[in-house]
């Protein structure tokens, strides 16, 4: 929020303007002024206005349409519009609330009423302001992260997996939220024999010796993939249960490189041995003793 809310003034008539931002004056906002709607409207965005004060009736284009134009876009939607009309007729009050308006003023406009309805609209709109930062924030942080997250119930159950996650392993919100790990990402036995599922159970019970897990893991495709596990006991505020929070990543391309040079390093123990057995003379029997074969 500015340090001085920005409130926008719409009306075809100069004598009204002038006398709102006089009343406006008094609560020092930096007030911007326009004779028509659809002046208004090219530049709502240059002026990010954190209020506007909208004239109902106006030639080219009525308060009631400019106001449907900006709550029909998602860039000015949340911009609380009041609606000032010398109109008394409850049907078009009625409008003014369906077109998406957010207050409205009868003229004459007292300034003690103005200034009470815009100090209650900035709060709102403050507010507003922080839900959408923390949502920012909270996409930046969980969704957009370059990092698996995942959250299981006490039963095991997948409750919330991150965008990333999601893609990583191929599958859609719907398709494993509700789903335990096992019918989804993880094999039963990793490639190597480890019992997986196993491990997997052990975790609820012992999850400081698994808080740093790393093992394969299964995608949507049954392709295997090596994943490091941060793992975390976590507790609902609301009901109390607890549940598991696993943070990972993709360590898949490391683990095709560590078992690479491990095979490479074996070629090589091999072709020494090999070596080695040829100028000793030894027979095939022995060389494929010494090569353990």
């Amino acid at each position: 929020m500015k340090q001085n809310p920005t409130v926008m003034v719409v009306d075809d008539n100069p004598l009204n303007l002038r006398l709102m931002e006089a009343m406006l004056a008094t609560d020092k906002y930096n007030v911007v002024s326009y004779e028509s709607g659809i002046t208004c409207l090219e530049a709502i965005c240059k002026e990010a206005p954190d209020v506007i004060l909208l004239d109902a009736m106006m030639p080219n284009m009525n308060g009631f349409q400019v106001v449907r134009r900006l709550k029909a876009d998602a860039e000015t939607r949340m911009i609380p519009v009041i609606m000032v009309t010398s109109l008394s007729d409850t049907k078009d009050k009625v409008e003014a609330i369906e077109a998406g308006a957010d207050d409205f003023l009868s003229k004459p406009v007292t300034k003690v009423e103005l200034l009470a309805r815009i100090r209650s609209l900035i709060k709102t709109k403050m507010f507003n302001d922080q839900l959408v930062e923390s949502e920012r924030r909270y996409r930046e942080l969980v969704q957009d992260a370059n990092v698996i997250i995942f959250l299981m119930n006490g039963q095991g159950r997948i409750t919330f997996m991150n965008e990333y996650g999601l893609s990583f392993f191929g599958y859609t919100d719907e398709e494993i939220v509700g789903k335990t790990e096992w019918e989804t990402i993880l094999p039963e036995y990793e490639s190597t024999g480890r019992n997986l599922k196993k491990n997997a159970e052990e975790i609820k019970t012992n999850i400081d010796y698994y808080k740093r897990y790393a093992h394969e893991n299964l995608t949507k495709n049954r392709r295997r993939v090596w994943v490091d596990w941060t793992n975390r006991c976590v507790v609902d505020r609301e009901t109390g249960a607890t549940g598991l929070m696993c943070v990972g990543i993709d360590i898949t391309a490391a683990k095709w490189a560590e078992h690479e040079q491990r095979r490479q390093h074996e070629r090589r123990k091999r072709r020494e041995v090999l070596n080695d057995g040829i100028q000793r003379h030894l027979s095939e029997a022995e060389l494929l003793g010494e090569l353990n074969l």
